[in-house]
Parts: structure tokens; sequence; C-alpha cells
């Protein structure tokens, strides 16, 4: 049966692993900076309509031969060629939120439902080895019609211009997605703490400079650290009004 695989750029050993006939490793990052436009979104996984290099779902698709036959196709048709469409996206704040974004492009597509098997990744992608053959015992979950209007419900909250819903979407059955509560968490922590003003990565440098850790700048070049610390998509948003709600709640 013919495999795509969705993931982070480091899933492409899986397609070296041989488990998937191509691998799509999805660029955007959603875990900081201001949100793509819903244009931008669009565009990226529509039809090819003179987007720069980078800019279109094919441009990222591995592997690279009979390129010219697909290019400049929308996703959903070339998705279409696959038997099974599997999601590898790890716990990752960013890995999260793109398995969510990419879960709402199947919304209006119930047709490629029985194709969708999700992967839950409990580990990095980025630190897997390449010449490990253990990849079946990985679980394997089916998607179902409610778990794609769920994650379609994640991907608005987070789009939303204030936390308030993504504050109230972390307490709705996220069990399809057990790695999505946790890193909408992450997310949320990062905002500014109603009594000090500052972020959980904030607090945490200052903990560690008042125990007399000096080293603190490298501590963003790890990817966990860096990761959260760059964890602040509303403030760049320009939604600071809200962003010293209460997060004791």
């Amino acid at each position: 049966m013919k495999r795509l695989i969705l993931g982070n750029p480091s899933g492409l050993d899986l397609k070296r692993a041989g488990l998937g006939d191509a691998v799509l490793p999805l660029s955007f990052r959603f875990a900081w900076g201001v949100l793509p436009s819903s244009q931008e979104l669009a565009a990226y996984f529509g039809v090819r309509a003179g987007q720069k290099p980078g800019n279109h779902w094919s441009d990222w698709i591995s592997p690279s031969a009979k390129r010219a036959t697909w290019k400049d196709l929308a996703f959903n048709d070339y998705c279409q060629s696959f038997d099974i469409i599997e999601l590898w996206f790890d716990p990752d704040p960013n890995d999260q939120l793109q398995l969510i974004w990419v879960l709402d492009q199947f919304h209006a597509q119930p047709d490629m439902l029985a194709k969708l098997k999700l992967r839950l990744v409990g580990f990095s992608l980025l630190t897997m080895d390449p010449a490990w053959r253990g990849w079946n015992e990985v679980p394997l979950a089916s998607i179902r019609a409610v778990d794609i209007e769920t994650a379609s419900m994640c991907w608005q909250a987070y789009r939303a211009t204030t936390p308030q819903t993504c504050f109230d979407v972390v307490h709705r059955n996220l069990s399809a997605f057990p790695l999505l509560r946790p890193a909408l968490l992450d997310l949320l922590r990062e905002l500014p703490w109603s009594r000090s003003g500052l972020g959980a990565t904030e607090m945490r440098l200052l903990e560690l400079i008042a125990a007399g850790f000096m080293g603190t700048n490298a501590l963003f070049y790890l990817r966990g650290f860096a990761s959260a610390a760059s964890s602040t998509t509303w403030k760049s948003a320009g939604c600071s009004r809200a962003l010293r709600m209460d997060r004791s709640r």
C-alpha cells in the first residue's frame, strides 16, 4: 500500500528507513511570532499560484523524483494518490500545532478520513537514530470524524486573537491527542502571569540567576529550552490587552 508520512523535517529519516513512499515535512513555525494569515496558509496547501520557493507544500516533499507531475497540485489532490497517510508529530509544542493544523485541512475532505493514521510519537524525532528499526513499536491510532472536529476546534482556538479560548479548550476531551494538552499548557504558561508580568521561561531564568547560574545564554541553544522561551505567539500578535489573565484559574 502506498504510504505518505506527514511530520517535521526530522521525519525524513522515516523515508530512509523505508516506512513511507514519500515524506512531507511541514515548514511553518507556529509556536512563536505572528501567525501566518489565513490567505497564506490556504495558498500553502492550494494549487500553486506563483508562490516563492518554500511557500508551497510541494517544495518540501521527498522524494523529488517526478516532481514536475505534482508540483502545482493542491495538497488534497496529491494525497488522493496514497492509500495511507500517517501523521508523525512529536511532543514539541510546534509539532502538536502542526498536527492540528494539518488535520484542519482535512476537515472539508471526509473522503480522506479512512486513510488517516496517527503515530503517538512520545520522543523527539530530532534525536532518533536513523539506524533504529523499532518504528512499528510506536502506537498507531485511526483518526475519526470526531477527532478531526477536535483538532479543528483546537486550531481555531490557538488562532484566536486572545488566549481565552485556548484556556477553555485544554479543559475539553483531548484524549485522541494525548500529547496536545501538555503542549498547549506549555504555551499558555509562557503568557505573562498576573502577579509578575513574566512567563514561565522568564521566571525559570530568574530562578537560575538567583541560584548563581551564570551561563543562562547557553540554555537557548538547547532545543527544549529554546522552544519554551520562544513560545510567545499571542505577544507577537499584538494581543497584549488579554495577556495578564490570571493563570492560576
